[in-house]
């Protein structure tokens, strides 16, 4: 998990918001037209820097952005299910930059008034809004779900944005046969994104194996099409048979070069 600030890329993230609320705006009609989040999405530029703000890493699972794999996620969701959603809002608003000077929980925009901003309206709020993967994993074979985790497995629960919480570092990490070590308080949050999937405690526990063995980084990177080299490594991290099988389908290998975060997480760790 990384801590992601709000604060480095705030001048580019509210000049693309202020840019779209302007071009969503009709002079003549004197209202916005098409102004909500999927007008917003659009906005590749958008897209790019909440990548770069987040280092090409998804908010919650540390897998890489793929270009064609990334899904907007909204801190606070876009609607609030409670039936006192302030309490909700009042939540939230402890974390990061999602106080209400910059963020105004709106269940719809209105049309017929021009909007004051900041705050912005929370579904097209830059500090609200951060980048995940689409929570591909694979179960068996060559067969493959989407969201089995993160952002569109969470749907609108009630989690705790950890990456908003600084030096989340020392307050949770992951343990070398791949699962969560963390406080209680987060261990929802853990069930609702689904972060402790097989799928992604099996890619981190290679990861913990591939860095006992002192093997480089780009070596497991070579090994996607280097199949002798593959086999090599495979023999090298003394895994059982059954996992021995899944990284020698190509699928597999290309998922686990997509956790690479954890190879540097795990040479950094203690113990």
């Amino acid at each position: 998990m990384q801590y992601i600030s709000k604060y480095n890329f705030k001048k580019k993230g509210h000049a693309i918001i202020r840019r779209f609320l302007r071009r969503q705006w009709d002079k003549e009609a004197g209202c916005y037209f098409n102004l909500n989040y999927n007008q917003l999405k659009r906005d590749k530029s958008f897209e790019r820097l909440l990548k770069n703000e987040q280092h090409g890493f998804c908010c919650y699972c540390m897998r890489r952005l793929r270009k064609d794999e990334i899904t907007l996620e909204h801190v606070i969701p876009q609607k609030i299910k409670n039936k006192v959603p302030e309490l909700d809002i009042k939540y939230y608003a402890q974390f990061g930059r999602l106080k209400r000077k910059y963020v105004k929980y709106m269940e719809s925009i209105p049309k017929d008034k021009r909007l004051k901003v900041p705050p912005y309206p929370h579904s097209i709020a830059y500090e609200n809004i951060v980048a995940s993967c689409t929570g591909k994993v694979y179960n068996e074979g060559e067969e493959y779900a989407l969201h089995q985790c993160c952002n569109n497995f969470r749907g609108n629960k009630k989690i705790v944005p950890f990456f908003f919480i600084p030096q989340i570092e020392t307050k949770m990490g992951y343990r070398r046969d791949g699962t969560i070590e963390c406080p209680e308080r987060f261990e929802n949050t853990i069930k609702y994104l689904n972060l402790e999937h097989p799928s992604l405690t099996f890619m981190r526990r290679i990861w913990a194996t591939v860095v006992k063995a002192g093997i480089a980084i780009t070596d497991v990177q070579k090994a996607q099409r280097d199949i002798q080299l593959r086999e090599d490594i495979i023999s090298d991290i003394g895994i059982v048979r059954d996992e021995r099988k899944k990284l020698k389908n190509d699928i597999y290998w290309s998922l686990l070069n997509e956790f690479y975060w954890f190879h540097g997480y795990y040479q950094n760790r203690k113990g």
